[in-house]
């Protein structure tokens, strides 16, 4: 899997609008009601150039991906995610409910679930962005991507196979920057892709790269989300279940 750049999908400071089921969007965040009863926001989140359009995110803070039309240039063109957190700096935004924990005590578990009625040449990744940083921290220090399943991607070059809590990942690190400020970009992406999971505990990953010495157990859990980075086409592209406990 080549990697450019990593998954805008950020939670803005203002604007965040409610939207009910079923409406399309091609900008802009919403907030959705999980089944959970929790609250998501969800994003076309076209951050590389896409255009990238979506319908039917009320449900399990889920959504499906109704266009995208922008031609591969060789990036991510857009992330189309559902996503539970904050944000950063001096004007940052929670999802309501939700409070930052500190790495080293932090046990989420997730429910997650897609499919596709796409083309098969098509070519996206569904992936967990999971952001940390230290609490009045101006930006981020870590990002963890974690992907489940992907079409027509390579495996990262240089990357290592490791096994945490009996689940075989291809594995890379790697520092990440713009011009405001660097951080860690950790990949851990499925040997065996997943198109579901239930209840599945991030806490072991999280020791597994305190253990390496790649996520400071002094960082907090700030952010999670689930999604497409679409690199080309991803029209089709469905979440249809995401939740995610404290």
């Amino acid at each position: 899997m080549a990697f450019v750049g990593a998954a805008a999908v950020l939670l803005p400071a203002s604007g965040v609008g409610a939207q009910p089921a079923s409406a399309q969007a091609c900008a802009g965040w919403h907030t959705v009601i999980g089944a959970d009863g929790r609250q998501y926001t969800v994003n076309p989140n076209n951050w590389g150039g896409g255009s990238t359009c979506l319908q039917d995110y009320g449900a399990q803070a889920g959504l499906t991906v109704r266009s995208q039309r922008a031609p591969d240039d060789g990036h991510v063109l857009a992330y189309p995610d559902a996503s539970i957190g904050c944000s950063w700096g001096a004007s940052a935004y929670c999802t309501r409910g939700w409070a930052p924990e500190q790495v080293s005590a932090a046990s989420p578990q997730e429910t997650l679930a897609m499919s596709d009625t796409g083309s098969s040449s098509d070519i996206w990744d569904f992936v967990n962005d999971i952001w940390f940083w230290p609490a009045g921290a101006s930006h981020p220090d870590t990002e963890l991507m974690a992907y489940f399943d992907e079409q027509n991607l390579a495996v990262p070059h240089g990357a290592i196979q490791v096994t945490v809590a009996r689940v075989q990942y291809w594995y890379k690190t790697y520092m990440m920057s713009n011009a405001s400020y660097s951080w860690r970009y950790i990949v851990l992406e499925r040997v065996k892709p997943a198109e579901s999971v239930t209840s599945l505990a991030l806490a072991p990953l999280f020791a597994y790269l305190q253990g390496l010495g790649v996520l400071s157990g002094s960082d907090d859990l700030q952010q999670v989300s689930t999604g497409f980075e679409e690199w080309q086409g991803g029209t089709g592209l469905q979440v249809s279940d995401f939740s995610l406990t404290p």
